[in-house]
């Protein structure tokens, strides 16, 4: 169907609001006899709690409670929404009991009038600790005589997953070259610039529990409430106001959330708890943090012919709902666009005493082709061939698709090699090597790293809508998804009104709230426009039919002579035979005038599902300079081309693109969580923990698309948010390598800061 709305360059309907201050966030949030909650947090990454006195605290002028672990003590345990490879999940206490497991692990809360009466009566909790030896590097966890995390959990193994498919060991028999990878992501935090927030209220008389999170997923967390503190699900109500941002890091259910509730309920009075940003980047979960062990087979020809892979991250001190999830989807994407016939995976998830993991911006994905890019470089060094033909010669066909990978994963729909061309043609490869050859002649260290990623969105599988017309004329969206920032409320309706002939402006979206929204999976894993979207595409079809049947009982003609455009429903080429959707609307409310049997009304519900997810694809180019002394990396130059279907809004994409390059330069350049080896974060605020600034983006940034339509649901959308900040850190890293190979440097850890860039230059300097 022709468009009016969908695909145009759309400004957001709700930035008014965020642009004006009336924007309605946690915090902003006015409840009657408002209570504060301060939490206390372990100091320790693993030690045995000996005694708890709270007495001093409970003495302070305005403190109305403390709740400690003994208070706890029979809550349910957080649920694990992947459970596919029959992990070990350990119990995880709301509070911590007898022991704690990790720096910034809740110990005990303090209820009070005031949010500084609650943290001055912190310190006068007094806590007795027996130290513990904790564990906190990856491979350290496996050693035999490694500090148990969990004593449920031997040898601190949770999950341990393999996988063989194709002829490996041929392939590595008559392989010309084997290559071997070793690369680590750095950990993260999400650093969304709202951090958590909860406010958690208990109507007695009605019997049900509202919170107002700052979440992802309000429905996520209603379940995982339920579980926890062991009431139905119909008795709780979950409302996500406005979100300031999540990147993955608000996408389940935390302790804090369960806290809040239980302390309502106890209290019978609602509670409030804002995170501190000290708070937020100990306490909120990490990602990224994948060791990957790879080594390939290839032929004389550079053509990777199989794939050994050895994956070892961990979901932290404890498994959160989603904790395993990156290292699941990492080894799932292992063998990227490539084609790649043979693989041995192996999948090790181990629990250290540092704070929980979980998905961040991508899932997996930058991780996986971060590793399967190094192996293409090694490839092409190891042939003596130009990285881009060793990617050109194994990039999979356009007439391959859907194709499935070894491991069991179909990519619905691609032009790999065109998106190729086209990043190739606005970036000028040829004439960029030549300006490097010139510059290495002057003896300047400057680089160019190629990128080429597929990346998995629709990754929930569902999601719901339900579009009603009012008796007004007017509509209302009501959708699972809750976005905190991705401007649904502007694209759901512009489908909306696309499928419902109706103005836009006529058309109001409303999301974030378990009682007023159809249930759904939250916003997460790319999932908006090639599930949200649909689902509101179909109810808004739905709908629209049933306005056309009621219009043509009253003309006494079939549904498809007429058209419906700007809120009126007319004869094809009979204008003035016409009548308005508001009349529609009234005679579908009043149940008059309808054609026999048809429901009063005018409402639809749909949840789109489809069985296999739709793949974005990129390609990127980075050019970058290292400074001789110091080491700093200066990116100059960035081109990408994403791939992601048919485009929605391309003004908002573009938005997203922008902010997926300056998240995908902060991983593989400043930022990093770091522990020291008892398990003290050494990174608790940004003196510590650096984040891009406006001067991190390169002079030259330029960002295109293709469009390959996905088979997969009627809008053709695949989802490309998150393209730039999947590829970009493998693509920088190749570049950087390159501008230091001619010192011989073959390796890097990241981030790549000036100090570890400069270190590798030394260090392949002293030989």
């Amino acid at each position: 169907m022709p468009y009016k709305y969908i695909g145009q360059p759309i400004k957001r309907v709700e930035d008014h609001r965020f642009l004006t201050g009336r924007g309605k966030y946690v915090d902003d949030l006015r409840v009657l006899e408002l209570a504060h909650v301060a939490i206390l947090r372990s100091l320790h990454a693993h030690a045995r709690i000996r005694a708890i006195d709270a007495r001093p605290a409970l003495q302070v002028p305005g403190v109305l409670a403390v709740f400690t672990g003994e208070d706890t003590r029979g809550l349910g345990n957080f649920p694990v929404v992947n459970l596919e490879h029959d992990p070990l999940v350990p119990f995880q206490p709301v509070l911590a009991d007898d022991r704690v497991r990790f720096v910034g692990e809740l110990v005990a809360a303090v209820v009070a009038l005031s949010p500084a009466v609650a943290r001055d009566a912190l310190d006068r909790i007094e806590v007795e600790y027996e130290p513990l030896p904790a564990v906190v590097d990856l491979e350290a966890a496996l050693d035999p005589d490694a500090p148990l995390v969990h004593e449920d959990v031997p040898g601190n193994v949770c999950m341990r997953h393999s996988q063989r498919a194709g002829a490996v060991d041929a392939a590595f028999a008559r392989a010309a070259h084997v290559v071997r990878v070793r690369i680590q992501t750095n950990r993260v935090a999400h650093v969304a610039m709202e951090p958590r927030g909860v406010i958690a209220d208990y109507d007695q008389g009605r019997g049900e529990l509202t919170v107002w999170s700052a979440t992802q997923a309000p429905f996520r967390v209603r379940t995982a409430l339920s579980e926890v503190l062991g009431i139905p699900e119909n008795r709780i109500r979950v409302i996500a106001p406005d979100v300031g941002g999540g990147f993955g890091g608000k996408s389940v259910a935390k302790s804090e959330e369960a806290l809040l509730g239980f302390i309502a309920l106890h209290l019978r009075r609602p509670v409030k708890w804002i995170s501190t940003r000290s708070e937020d980047l100990v306490s909120t979960h990490h990602g990224r943090g994948i060791l990957h062990l790879a080594e390939a087979a290839a032929d004389e020809d550079g053509r990777v012919l199989a794939l050994r892979v050895r994956l070892v991250h961990t979901p932290g001190a404890y498994v959160a709902a989603t904790g395993l999830l990156p290292a699941i989807r990492s080894s799932q994407f292992s063998t990227g666009p490539y084609r790649i016939p043979a693989i041995e995976r192996e999948t090790l998830c181990v629990l250290t005493n540092t704070n929980l993991m979980g998905p961040n911006r991508g899932t997996g994905r930058p991780e996986s082709i971060a590793m399967i890019e190094r192996v293409i470089e090694e490839v092409a060094l190891a042939t003596e061939l130009d990285p881009l033909e060793v990617r050109r010669r194994n990039l999979i066909r356009p007439d391959e698709f859907p194709y499935c990978t070894p491991t069991g994963t179909v990519y619905d729909s691609g032009d790999y090699q065109h998106t190729l061309a086209r990043m190739l043609e606005l970036a000028d490869y040829e004439g960029l090597r030549r300006q490097q050859e010139q510059a290495r002649a002057r003896g300047e260290l400057v680089g160019l790293g190629l990128c080429t990623s597929v990346g998995m969105t629709a990754t929930q599988k569902w999601q719901s809508a339900t579009v009603q017309v009012e008796r007004s004329g007017d509509a209302t969206v009501f959708t699972g998804s809750s976005p905190h920032g991705q401007g649904h409320e502007t694209v759901w309706a512009q489908v909306a009104a696309d499928y419902l002939g109706m103005r836009m402006e006529d058309i109001r979206v409303v999301h974030g709230d378990t009682a007023a929204t159809p249930p759904g999976t939250g916003t997460m894993g790319t999932n908006g426009a090639p599930l949200s979207a649909p689902a509101v595409a179909l109810a808004s079809r739905q709908v629209q039919e049933k306005m056309l049947r009621i219009a043509a009982h009253a003309f006494e003609c079939q549904p498809e002579d007429l058209a419906i455009e700007a809120g009126r429903v007319q004869v094809r080429g009979v204008p003035e035979r016409s009548i308005s959707v508001k009349q529609i609307a009234q005679l579908a409310y009043a149940g008059r005038g309808l054609p026999p049997g048809m429901e009063p009304g005018l409402d639809a519900t749909v949840r789109f599902m489809h069985e296999t997810e739709p793949f974005a694809f990129g390609a990127f180019l980075v050019a970058t300079r290292v400074d001789r002394e110091t080491g700093e990396v200066r990116v100059e130059k960035i081109v990408g081309v994403d791939d992601c279907g048919v485009v929605l809004n391309p003004l908002i994409l573009d938005g997203q693109s922008d902010g997926g390059v300056a998240f995908g330069l902060g991983q593989v350049l400043y930022e990093q969580i770091v522990y020291d080896e008892a398990g003290q974060p050494l990174t608790t605020s940004f003196l510590d923990y650096a984040i891009p600034r406006a001067d991190a983006m390169p002079a030259e940034l330029v960002l295109d698309r293709t469009v390959t339509p996905s088979p997969l649901n009627p809008l053709g959308t695949k989802g490309g948010a998150e393209g730039a900040n999947i590829a970009l850190p493998a693509a920088v890293y190749n570049s950087v390598l390159d501008a230091l190979r001619p010192l011989g440097v073959r390796t890097l850890p990241m981030p790549l800061t000036p100090q570890n860039v400069w270190r590798a230059m030394q260090a392949a300097q002293r030989g």
